[in-house]
């Protein structure tokens, strides 16, 4: 006699919300991070150019970069 394999009692929606759980959401901002276009409109520039002075300042060793799927995060080195 064949048994049906057992059912499990999450639903895929709750283990997807419990994987992010556990594996953190990497999209989300972190203490003391800004974003390219908040720091636009702080110095009241454009976002292209806004972005050229970022990414100087990280090759410059003075600022972090962390990139995710959605957006990048800067923060001081």
């Amino acid at each position: 006699m064949k048994t049906k394999p057992k059912q499990s009692t999450m639903t895929a929606l709750e283990a997807l919300e419990e994987a992010i759980r556990l594996t953190g959401d990497g999209n989300q901002r972190r203490e003391g991070e800004f974003t390219t276009q908040e720091y636009a409109d702080r110095i009241k520039m454009g976002v292209h150019a806004s972005r050229r002075m970022l990414n100087d300042a990280v090759r410059a060793g003075k600022l972090l970069v962390r990139k995710t799927s959605r957006n990048y995060f800067y923060s001081i080195a």
